[in-house]
């Protein structure tokens, strides 16, 4: 009995923390079907040849973990803000065998975590929201203005407000999913 009310207890705390940061990020941790991990990484191959990719908002991994088996010569970056996806993360990473990805706990949309990690990625992705993308946008122009833009950014379902991609995909998963592919640069 004593076990069951602490599995119990450690399931609730795990529920209450991932409702509170859904609330604190506006946004629940969504994974990617198989089939968007796949185009992705067909996208990837195509606008890259060296260089590193950041899954910013990672959720619970499965889109970093696919990118990083697919392109073991590169260096692959999950991050994520909320405490058990995160966790979960880097448990994983611990007991994988073979090429796994470095993931962070932090909040990107705040303009010095994300610079530095404009600073040395060249390929961006997320699956975030419409007002994470219209917030990603505003960053993202004020970074441009350092000149240091010239990346490419791959995003599941939602759109860059105001910006033409230079590549749509629709995936033939169960949501009929988009991803747009953009070019950062100046005319952000």
């Amino acid at each position: 009995m004593p076990v069951l009310i602490i599995l119990l207890a450690a399931a609730a705390v795990i529920l209450f923390a991932l409702v509170v940061s859904t609330y604190r990020l506006k946004a629940p941790p969504m994974p990617s079907s198989p089939e968007v991990r796949e185009a992705v990484c067909k996208i990837i191959k195509k606008y890259l040849n060296q260089g590193s990719i950041a899954d910013l908002g990672s959720g619970w991994g499965g889109l970093a973990r696919k990118i990083a088996g697919k392109f073991p010569d590169n260096h692959v970056r999950g991050v994520e803000g909320s405490l058990f996806p995160f966790l979960f993360c880097w448990i994983s990473r611990l007991m994988r065998k073979g090429k796994s990805p470095e993931f962070m706990f932090r909040n990107f949309m705040k303009p010095k975590i994300l610079r530095r990690i404009i600073s040395d990625t060249d390929i961006f992705l997320s699956y975030l929201s419409p007002i994470h993308m219209l917030r990603l946008k505003e960053l993202l122009t004020i970074f441009e203005e350092s000149g240091s833009m010239n990346k490419y950014y791959i995003s599941i379902v939602f759109a860059f407000p105001g910006l033409a991609p230079v590549e749509v995909i629709e995936v033939n998963d169960t949501l009929r999913s988009r991803i747009l592919v953009y070019k950062i640069s100046r005319y952000v």
